[in-house]
């Protein structure tokens, strides 16, 4: 290897030293960089902010010549760490464009939309011609103007494609466009993303991964800048952490099989999705299989292998459409007759799917109906104190009397549901300590008085405590729980304590670790919330003769935990979610997208009453059956079928496609890569090494 970069003219190094010596050029600027992103985030001085937003700008530019400088570097690898470097300082300029919007809410949210965009072009642009610059004394001048404008219209048109497949990403959620969402978009937005991904070098693949990360899902997770300064660049963040992991990845499916990659491709990012949503970080918004929620035949696959059977089933065609427009629209006939027997499969397999769908959706009419009263209180969540609560508690009796009051004596609701926290302050720390005598008498009491009127249960969200001794002082320590109650009469027959904590906002596990981001957090309009134990999830709760469950607004987004409820026995999943604060039709239809799967999954009728949207009733083969009119005061009368006896292959197995498609993917990729690098390492794999 060494005599062939000789012949090319390329410098050798010898020894560790020149190696240390390029490690900490590329080191240095990025943790100054990564330096400034953190004063940018915390940083409310606009002093501060500005310093850091320059030293992003110049990093950005300037970093990489640092490393171009070092001849002993090979140039793979120095554009590896030019890319990673504007990456770093391209996401510093999104959160300062972010933290300037809550600096300054007269600034208008479609330029700011667009200005990271135009800096992270320009301090990549300014990096590129620096390298230009320093590698042009080596060449002719005509050579090197002719490849440097090659190379900026090659960026031009890639950057456009990944903006196209980016904005039709976001659009086939339910969106600002269309609040239902443009479902059949899915099936054209990754194919000019895995076109550009096709042809660019794997060394350029984390800055699209990045571009298109921050693009679709900044379009997609605008309302997050609603809740907090830091909810839509966390959540930008976290797409970004696996996009720049993930590109690379797809793009060594077609270096390792150049011929079948699009195959790999297809399992990879089902894998990648499924990864994406594990930890304490993880986040189930934005995947692209939850966009087909109206796509009722096709729907019905999550009965079988979840949303990660449906995500396949979107991303195949377009990894084999992209794989065969690689070279251009001339050739693509050709290339695609290659594997004419994959489309065959697939289409034979879509087929059998939609054949499956149209079959297993049945009529329940003959099912056992349960009659729920679903209560939508619409009040403002960011409206704190005992006069909003008192407020809102007025509200949530009010339209339960007229849910009532309005049905015929024969259809009179058995229970009836309030939404997430619908009633503040705990209600069984206070009727029991007398824990604030004047929030008891204004709220808890009046509480348990209309209670006590009822004939039917109710189920409502309020907050749960649990004593937890004493501090040094002698003060009395308690855990603070997300829970839910019900009630029969005024006694508290059953509580549920929520289990998926919503990330930063619910809860931050680094507490001893980050104190000061912790401390940060908690000073800054955040409720951290205990995690409720192993028996809430398994929480089954019993009213009328009929069992159900009450996953708590964010944790109907993982499929888990509702298929743990079910094999504990729960025939009708009750949802209880507060999507107010967001102040989007958008945000809320994204929620109740993803929860219309939790239904299907596991083939039991789902409810839910939130605070504003979407309060709705959905059968287990995803139909809607009613849905309350949102950001008004209002209530649901609604039947729902009690399924008691169906199991489907999800409710067994659980999510074994994408830890197959996770797991079996990165597996083969990562022996196919390791085989192939021995082969080049002996010489024995020239094709391979002429295209790394």
């Amino acid at each position: 290897n060494k005599k062939n970069r000789r012949k090319r003219g390329e410098q050798t190094a010898t020894g560790f030293t020149p190696y240390i010596k390029t490690l900490l050029l590329a080191i240095i600027p990025l943790l100054l960089a990564a330096g400034a992103v953190i004063l940018i985030v915390f940083s409310g001085s606009p002093v501060l902010f500005s310093i850091a937003l320059i030293v992003a700008l110049a990093l950005g530019g300037f970093g990489p010549i640092f490393v171009s400088k070092n001849k002993t570097m090979t140039s793979g690898l120095s554009r590896v760490l030019d890319t990673y470097l504007a990456i770093v300082a391209g996401f510093g300029i999104v959160c300062a464009a972010s933290s300037l919007f809550f600096t300054s809410r007269t600034l208008d949210l479609k330029l700011l939309c667009f200005l990271p965009f135009a800096l992270l072009f320009f301090t990549t642009g300014t990096g590129v011609i620096l390298r230009a610059k320093d590698l042009g004394k080596q060449q002719e001048s005509g050579v090197y103007i002719q490849r440097w404008f090659v190379f900026i219209s090659r960026g031009i048109k890639h950057a456009f494609l990944l903006c196209a497949g980016a904005i039709l990403y976001a659009l086939s959620f339910p969106s600002f466009l269309n609040e239902w969402g443009l479902f059949p978009l899915a099936f054209f937005a990754m194919v000019p993303v895995l076109i550009v991904i096709n042809r660019m070098k794997w060394q350029f693949t984390p800055l699209a991964g990045f571009l298109f990360a921050v693009l679709s899902h900044g379009i997609f997770n605008y309302w997050l800048a609603q809740h907090h300064p830091l909810a839509l660049t966390v959540a930008l963040g976290l797409r970004v952490f696996w996009f720049v992991l993930t590109f690379p990845a797809l793009k060594f499916c077609m270096m390792v099989f150049p011929k079948r990659g699009f195959l790999l491709q297809s399992v990879l990012w089902v894998g990648y999705e499924y990864l994406s949503t594990l930890g304490f970080s993880g986040y189930s918004y934005g995947l692209i299989g939850y966009s087909q929620y109206l796509f009722l035949p096709l729907l019905q696959t999550a009965s079988l292998a979840g949303v990660w059977g449906v995500t396949f089933m979107v991303v195949f065609p377009q990894a084999w459409l992209a794989w065969g427009l690689q070279n251009g629209i001339r050739d693509l006939a050709g290339r695609l007759k290659q594997h004419r027997m994959s489309a065959a499969a697939y289409a034979v397999l879509f087929a059998a799917l939609l054949f499956f769908g149209f079959v297993s959706m049945g009529d329940f009419s003959g099912e056992k109906q349960w009659r729920v009263a679903l209560v939508q209180s619409n009040v403002d969540p960011w409206k704190g104190g005992d006069p909003a609560y008192e407020s809102s508690l007025k509200t949530l009796i009010e339209q339960s009397k007229k849910a009532i009051s309005s049905s015929p004596e024969d259809r009179k609701p058995e229970t009836v549901i309030w939404p997430e926290t619908a009633v503040v302050p705990a209600i069984r720390l206070h009727s029991q300590m007398r824990y604030d005598h004047v929030r008891y008498t204004r709220i808890v009491q009046p509480f348990l008085e209309f209670m006590d009127t009822q004939d039917i249960p109710y189920v409502t969200g309020n907050g749960d405590n649990e004593f937890a001794g004493w501090d040094a002082n002698g003060n009395v320590l308690r855990k603070d729980y997300n829970g839910v109650l019900l009630m029969k009469g005024r006694e508290v027959a059953g509580v549920y304590r929520k289990t998926h904590l919503v990330p930063y906002t619910e809860n931050f596990p680094f507490e001893n670790t980050l104190p000061g981001i912790y401390n940060w957090l908690k000073n800054s309009d955040t409720h951290f919330w205990e995690a409720g134990g192993e028996e809430d999830k398994k929480r089954v709760f019993e009213a009328g003769g009929v069992r159900f469950s009450t996953p708590i607004c964010f944790e109907d987004t993982f499929g888990y935990l509702s298929r743990n409820f079910v094999l504990s026995g729960c025939d009708v999943l009750v949802n209880v979610t507060n999507d107010a604060w967001a102040k989007s039709m958008a945000a809320q239809m994204q929620h109740f997208g993803i929860s219309v799967f939790r239904a299907v999954e596991n083939r039991r009728s789902l409810v839910r009453s939130t605070s504003s949207g979407m309060t709705a009733a959905v059968d287990p083969c995803g139909r809607i059956l009613a849905m309350a009119e949102p950001f008004k005061a209002n209530y649901l009368n609604v039947s729902v079928p009690v399924v008691e006896s169906s199991t489907t292959l999800y409710t067994l197995w659980g999510d074994w496609a994408g830890i197959v498609a996770a797991f079996g993917s990165l597996g083969l990729l990562l022996v196919s890569v390791l085989v192939k690098l021995i082969l080049r390492l002996i010489g024995k794999d020239g094709k391979y090494q002429k295209q790394l």
